[in-house]
């Protein structure tokens, strides 16, 4: 028999099916095909090349869905960062928020105190002022009954020697 023999092709054609059959299930279940030069160069032949275009295909896809699914996981975990970052500068703009707001009721404590004690040292002062004016007051008084006693002790000095001479 020749290699053109009808038996040698049928025989062909059936490892071909089997093949075929072989290398649809592996598509299915995600397998790589046999290799391709194992077919020969025929219908069957072409048919199977497609298949391997056709899983070389879906290999390429599966490959660029898997890039995108690792850059979507990546970008996932950059906004989940940038969302924690986020979550921090709120944390801290309350913090700063806060520490204002204490900063602010210290200040307005402060102004209170010194008002108050601006308050209180113009009273005092003012109290100073009043006694200072008593005081004064009761000094001229004083010193009005002195001179007073001066010029009665004068005049009896002046009759005593008079009195005398």
């Amino acid at each position: 028999m020749t290699a053109t023999s009808p038996f040698v092709w049928l025989k062909d054609l059936c490892t071909h099916f089997d093949w075929l059959h072989a290398g649809s299930q592996a598509l299915a279940e995600g397998r790589p095909l046999p290799p391709s030069d194992a077919v020969p160069d025929h219908a069957i032949g072409e048919i199977m090349r497609a298949f391997h275009r056709i899983d070389e295909t879906l290999r390429a896809r599966r490959d660029e869905l898997d890039a995108l699914r690792q850059a979507a996981e990546t970008r996932e975990g950059e906004l989940a960062s940038a969302r924690g970052e986020a979550e921090s500068a709120r944390g801290n703009a309350d913090a700063a928020m806060a520490a204002l707001e204490r900063i602010q009721e210290a200040i307005d404590d402060r102004q209170r105190g010194w008002d108050e004690m601006e308050s209180k040292w113009l009273h005092d002062r003012l109290l100073m002022e009043q006694r200072i004016g008593d005081l004064d007051q009761r000094l001229r008084a004083i010193t009005g009954r002195l001179k007073d006693h001066a010029h009665v002790l004068q005049t009896v000095a002046a009759d005593l020697t008079s009195a005398a001479s």
